[in-house]
């Protein structure tokens, strides 16, 4: 009886694998082919001296790698007319062209892409809005508080105050950078600084993408913003000989960039969690996927 018993148990298990072993060999998952499309990511900035985009395709589940093309025709158009023909760049795996700054001013703009075997040719269009102006700015050590995990704590703050037009809508992207000069005025660095904000209108890019902030809580009138960040600046090292402030920058960008840099951030943050909602990155290219987006920047200086 006792056998028995052993018997029985070895041919559970035998049959248990044996069901499992057929379950796996029978399943047979067909990927379906996904329909390719171009791809570029273009970005103008006004009164900048070049433009420059990746070109590549879309890839199926079963690709591994990118494919990028280096026999593409890609054309930027300011309203009907051909500013630029961007070429192939084999160092960077880029097209890019040359501008002069007064090249790309306030205006309507158009990419191109064809001439690639297997592909449809795309297309999207922007505009270049004008200049949103800061008109104050100040410091304050320990002037605000940043959130951290359901913490918080203080930190230094630059407030500005934008001068919104009330005749469109306007979406802006916010960025600080410290400056440091020595005793002639020859400046040593200047690097991007990691920025927060309690403001319930403002949402964050990802990493060093600054601020995002639509104006549709204040449109036509001021606006005075309050930007956080780490008081390792301010108070850092270096020589007393050394000047330190801080430049504000305030960035008129398109509703496309602004939609495209919400939906990344939120891409970014989601990235490897399993229980987070898929998220989908903007996109405005005509046949293709990707990103055609512009802005136009003005600066203000914070002294200390």
């Amino acid at each position: 009886m006792k056998n028995l018993h052993y018997i029985l148990i070895a041919l559970s298990i035998f049959s248990i694998f044996s069901c499992a072993d057929k379950f796996v060999n029978d399943i047979n998952i067909e990927v379906p082919e996904t329909e390719l499309q171009m791809v570029i990511n273009l970005e103008l900035n006004a009164e900048d001296t070049i433009a420059k985009t990746f070109v590549a395709r879309t890839a199926n589940i079963t690709e591994a790698d990118y494919t990028f093309f280096d026999d593409a025709i890609v054309e930027l158009y300011k309203e009907d007319d051909l500013l630029a023909m961007l070429d192939y760049n084999i160092e960077d795996n880029e097209y890019s062209a040359n501008l002069d700054p007064s090249d790309l001013t306030v205006g309507d703009y158009r990419v191109e892409v064809s001439g690639v075997e297997g592909l449809a040719d795309i297309s999207a269009t922007q505009t270049i809005h004008p200049k949103v102006n800061i008109t104050k700015g100040s410091y304050q050590e320990n002037g605000t508080i940043e959130q951290y995990y359901g913490y918080a704590y203080s930190v230094d703050e630059a407030t500005i105050t934008i001068d919104d037009p009330g005749d469109q809508e306007n979406y802006y992207q916010i960025k600080l950078f410290g400056v440091i000069e020595d005793t002639l005025n020859n400046r040593i660095t200047t690097r991007e600084i990691f920025i927060t904000s309690i403001n319930p209108f403002v949402e964050s890019g990802f990493a060093l993408d600054g601020l995002l902030l639509s104006d549709d809580s204040f449109n036509g009138n001021n606006f005075d913003l309050s930007i956080g960040f780490g008081n390792y600046f301010a108070s850092g090292y270096g020589s007393d000989n050394e000047l330190r402030y801080l430049i504000a920058e305030l960035s008129n960008i398109s509703r496309d960039n602004y939609l495209y840099l919400l939906s990344l951030n939120a891409f970014k943050t989601s990235e490897g969690n399993p229980f987070a909602e898929p998220v989908v990155v903007h996109n405005n290219i005509d046949n293709g996927i990707g990103i055609f987006r512009t802005r136009n920047a003005s600066k203000f200086r914070i002294d200390f």
